[in-house]
């Protein structure tokens, strides 16, 4: 290598730096333009042409950010996936699969801006178009979490099983109490811990008449 390219090598990665920070920072700024107008019209009554008009930019450049308006409502469980993914590198090996991803998710819970939470949620909640966020999630935080449980538990002839049983529990329960306190108020957090203990206990051994 050249003198020359060795010196251009550090100029076009900062350059690539700076691309992708730019990016990030108009793909968060759609964002919030777009969950304030979905939550002020309806979810179902804000079009593409609606954001970009807002951002006082065009639909075309619209599209170079995302393919569709729904594909800003997976912008927010994505940085949620990051969160949980990270923080499971650092749970103990020892752990039991839903041991550790139930520490991972009271620690996603503690961390999580409520008020964020709670403008997404209204958004999220009140039309079901806005549903496929949904399985988006699911396959982003599937496909980023196997490995790392399968790795864990390479020991484990039904750690697959193991995964996909800590996967749906744990979901079903972040999401529960998730629902419930945007619809009833309360300490989300201490709602989030007692979901997830419900299932660590398991139902069957639950405490109250429906269990």
């Amino acid at each position: 290598m050249s003198a020359q390219s060795e010196d251009e090598a550090p100029v076009k990665r900062v350059g690539h730096q700076v691309k992708l920070h730019r990016r990030e920072l108009m793909a968060a700024e759609f964002e919030q333009i777009a969950l304030d107008l979905f939550a002020s019209r309806g979810y179902g009554n804000v079009s593409v042409d609606d954001i970009a008009d807002a951002a006082g930019v065009s639909a075309r450049t619209f599209y170079r950010y995302f393919a569709a308006k729904e594909d800003i409502l997976a912008l927010y469980p994505r940085r949620l996936s990051d969160f949980v993914t990270e923080a499971l590198r650092q749970e103990s090996p020892d752990q039991p699969v839903f041991a550790a991803f139930s520490s991972v998710l009271n620690k996603l819970a503690v961390a999580m801006d409520q008020e964020e939470l709670r403008h997404w949620m209204s958004v999220t909640t009140s039309d079901p178009r806005s549903y496929r966020w949904m399985a988006v999630h699911r396959l982003d935080l599937r496909r980023d979490m196997e490995p790392l449980f399968i790795q864990r538990f390479a020991d484990n002839p039904t750690a697959s099983l193991h995964f996909e049983l800590a996967m749906s529990a744990g979901n079903t329960a972040f999401i529960t109490a998730a629902t419930m306190w945007f619809e009833h108020g309360g300490d989300f957090v201490a709602m989030v811990q007692e979901a997830l203990d419900v299932f660590e206990r398991g139902l069957s051994h639950g405490e109250g008449p429906l269990l």
